[in-house]
């Protein structure tokens, strides 16, 4: 599942033309495919930064590919935390609902 932050820098998500206000936060927003997970490259940072979307590269770094991206209409308003986090059992119902019908 993929969840929006409560909080944004707005200046930064201007430069990457998008608008803040219209953007939804502290919701799931979609669900992806994990497909793979491998070393972060200095080929990834490249890519990430001439699209104006990713910082530079550190050792020790995983990339995450994911496949088949999904949104959620009407998104699930839902509290976040930073990293991987479980979910409350009533959000994982409306999610699993969700899955089988794409």
């Amino acid at each position: 599942m993929i969840h929006s932050a409560m909080k944004m820098d707005s200046d930064l998500v201007r430069q990457v033309g998008l608008n803040p206000d219209k953007l939804i936060r502290g919701a799931f927003v979609g669900f992806v495919v994990l497909s793979n997970v491998r070393p972060y490259t200095r080929a990834d940072s490249k890519l990430l930064k001439k699209q104006r979307a990713g910082g530079g590269w550190y050792p020790n770094l995983f990339s995450w590919v994911i496949t088949k991206p999904r949104r959620i209409s009407p998104a699930i308003n839902a509290k976040g935390q930073l990293g991987l986090f479980g979910v409350s059992r009533t959000v994982e119902r409306r999610i699993a609902k969700l899955i089988k019908s794409y």
